[in-house]
């Protein structure tokens, strides 16, 4: 594999928005539906779960939020480097809980200031060939940091 370098610029994912929504939905559903539960509880977290639904509709589908990773880059010298929607570029090391599967890369980071950074990626946000092309990049340099 080249270790030339290359910039991963994140697009709109609508396939990850109707996966969030449709587990935020269940999930307050059966908060909702549980004659268990005091009403007012259940209103209460199912507010929580419309919450969540909001932080990671601006997180991972709109990139949004603050804190939002645009994009990521890789080179030979620098390694990997978090583009957050605001700020400067950041080196950062992948950590062992990424995931790296044919459907989904889970990518959590670790940035020169203790940060971390979670970004999920799928096909439809980089197009089929630089997805392949990450998923290899990511599978040759697991390791002890990876």
């Amino acid at each position: 594999m080249s270790d030339e370098p290359v910039h991963y610029v994140l697009g709109p994912a609508p396939r990850l928005g109707g996966v969030l929504l449709a587990a935020h939905g269940l999930a307050a559903a059966a908060v909702l539906w549980t004659p268990a539960l005091a009403p007012a509880l259940r209103v209460a977290v199912a507010a929580l779960i419309g919450a969540s639904l909001a932080g990671c509709w601006r997180t991972y589908v709109a990139r949004a939020a603050p804190r939002a990773v645009r994009a990521l880059s890789f080179d030979a010298v620098r390694g990997w480097r978090v583009h957050p929607r605001r700020g400067e570029a950041v080196d950062a090391r992948p950590l062992a809980g990424s995931l790296v599967h044919p459907l989904v890369c889970v990518l959590v980071l670790r940035d020169v200031d203790g940060r971390r950074h979670a970004v999920v990626v799928l096909e439809e946000m980089l197009g089929a060939t630089a997805y392949r092309r990450l998923r290899a990049r990511l599978r040759a340099r697991r390791g002890p940091s990876a």
